[in-house]
């Protein structure tokens, strides 16, 4: 783990987990070793058997809000996961006349496979340290899916049953009984809450009661045999025989673990305009969360920064064997990449400026206590537009780089929208006015070719003392208001350019309100005091010192 913050993903996470991952203490049938926190099935003769997602990659998880908080994976990439089990062999026992034995035949995961939502994508033979690939989300960038690690684990057992029965008062044309051969063998397939029931072709069934469920079917191959056999007689009308029946139960569980992620693609647009005193602007627009954007040798970095956590789950690793629990440190530390807001916010590195972020407030999120990097400290604009001034060549491609580690998308220079931008007028001109209300005309026109301005038509508005006003065809608009003291003041907020083909500056007009006894009265009284003071301090001075300063009170 580290708090130092990165400006892009780092790629070390991946080989950290790839070189990690294999360090899983290896076990035997005896034994199951899980990450802390990572539930566990049992089936029945199959037991603490789970799997566990080790990493996907490449990813990031971004914190964007305490509430929104998006694992985004590339269309490809691979789900490192980890699976184990331990075997439950039932104890040999002796009860009255019979005996049974229970012997281990085989033990495996059969299987691995990889499903996003409903699509098995790739599958791996049996093995406790998957890595298992997929080649596309098959969405839409944005779109959720569900991975799945999924493992089929398989025990067969042998079950030896020997019936022993004492004959006696038997006749002398009593011969021992022939010896018989009988065969059948029995699958078992894990299904959850139920009773496991083993059915061998011969009419003898043993029966085990547990819980997940077997339903048995016929195997092809012989597993089960019965014999009776005569035993040598304890007295002269007395005999001991012996019947085994042998079954081979084999189970089948399967285990997975799933994560939700979100499928990423950087897309970008592009906008370039002049503005009328020369000065060149580059607006950047993602469609998904971008780390930054670079014209020719310089890159511009938008909100997000950087750092790698470990996942503290696997700080612990529980081993189960034979009714036993314990737990040791945990020799494998898988790493996840985050992004946050940085409180640093969008910076450059060309000569031009930052002039404009543009995109969605968010509350930042609560990262973990054992984090300290600049995350910001209040509410925050994403970076979903960064528009930069400066000199832009002609030549130059810009290339947007993505959150996750290896994304990126280029915008070819001829690709970028060009729009035009031109300087506004706005006029505000008062009509009426009367103690309690003023009416006001606003015109509103291009500077440059004098074409009236219709907000009605297009994004952007003319606000008049924070109320929202729309002009008509010819540019005007003529509204009565409540009376302000002092001034009127009105302001054209034109929409932003790059979503334009036309763009204006910004423009605006103030006007005092005169035309009543009270801010007549209100004039004069604010400018005779400060005239009247200095009036009267200059004739102190000439009464003090004699001095002919002024005719009013100079001397005859």
């Amino acid at each position: 783990m580290t708090d130092i913050p990165f400006e892009e993903p780092p790629e070390a996470a991946e080989r950290w987990n790839r070189g990690d991952h294999t360090e899983l203490p290896a076990t035997n049938h005896t034994t199951s070793i899980r990450p802390a926190e990572t539930p566990t099935t049992d089936g029945v003769f199959i037991a603490d058997a789970y799997t566990a997602i080790f990493a996907v990659q490449p990813s990031t998880r971004l914190w964007r809000s305490q509430t929104d908080q998006p694992l985004y994976v590339d269309g490809a990439g691979d789900v490192l996961g980890t699976v184990d089990y331990r075997v439950r062999l039932p104890a040999d026992d002796a009860t009255g006349s019979q005996q049974v034995d229970w012997t281990l035949l085989a033990h495996q995961i059969e299987e691995v496979r990889l499903r996003i939502d409903d699509r098995v994508v790739d599958r791996s033979d049996g093995t406790h340290t998957p890595v298992l690939r997929f080649g596309e989300l098959a969405g839409s960038p944005g779109e959720t899916h569900t991975l799945t690690l999924e493992a089929t684990i398989s025990v067969e057992l042998s079950k030896r049953v020997t019936q022993y029965e004492k004959q006696c008062n038997l006749t002398e044309t009593e011969q021992p009984t022939n010896s018989s051969t009988e065969t059948a063998n029995t699958t078992a397939t894990a299904r959850p809450n139920g009773t496991t029931t083993a059915a061998p072709s011969t009419t003898e069934t043993p029966t085990v009661t547990g819980t997940p469920p077997i339903t048995a079917t016929p195997s092809p191959t012989p597993a089960n045999n019965t014999t009776a056999t005569a035993t040598p007689t304890e007295s002269a009308n007395c005999r001991t025989t012996s019947t085994t029946t042998v079954t081979s139960p084999v189970e089948r569980l399967t285990v997975e673990e799933s994560v939700t992620v979100t499928e990423y693609a950087p897309k970008a647009a592009g906008a370039y305009t002049q503005y009328p005193d020369g000065t060149q602007a580059v607006a950047i627009t993602g469609t998904q969360p971008w780390r930054s954007y670079s014209t020719g040798t310089s890159e511009t970095l938008g909100t997000w920064r950087f750092y790698t956590a470990r996942e503290t789950r696997w700080d612990e690793l529980v081993s189960h064997s034979r009714g036993t629990v314990s737990s040791q440190p945990s020799p494998l530390q898988p790493l996840q990449v985050y992004a946050y807001p940085s409180r640093v916010g969008p910076t450059t590195e060309a000569t031009g400026r930052i002039t404009t972020v543009d995109g969605q407030q968010f509350d930042p999120p609560d990262l973990p206590v054992s984090i300290d990097v600049d995350l910001v400290s209040g509410p925050y604009t994403e970076s979903e537009t960064v528009v930069m001034t400066g000199s832009f060549p002609r030549s130059d491609t810009v290339i947007v780089d993505g959150l996750v580690q290896g994304t990126s998308v280029t915008v070819p220079r001829e690709s970028l929208t060009e729009t035009v931008v031109h300087p506004s007028t706005l006029t505000l001109t008062l009509l009426q006015t009367t103690p309690e209300t003023v009416t006001a005309q606003i015109e509103l026109t291009d500077a440059q070719t004098g074409t009236p301005i219709q907000t009605t038509k297009r994004d952007g508005a003319v606000l008049l003392q924070g109320r929202s006003i729309e002009t008509d065809e010819a540019g005007m608009a003529t509204v009565t208001i409540p009376r302000p003291v002092g001034a009127l003041s009105a302001r054209y907020e034109p929409a932003a350019w790059w979503r334009t083909e036309q763009g204006f500056l910004p423009s605006s007009d103030t006007v005092y309100i005169r035309g009543t006894t009270i801010p007549i009265v209100a004039t004069v009284f604010n400018l005779g005091v400060p005239v009247g003071t200095f009036l009267f301090a200059v004739f102190l001075i000439a009464r003090a010192t004699g001095w002919d300063i002024w005719p009013l009170w100079g001397r005859r």
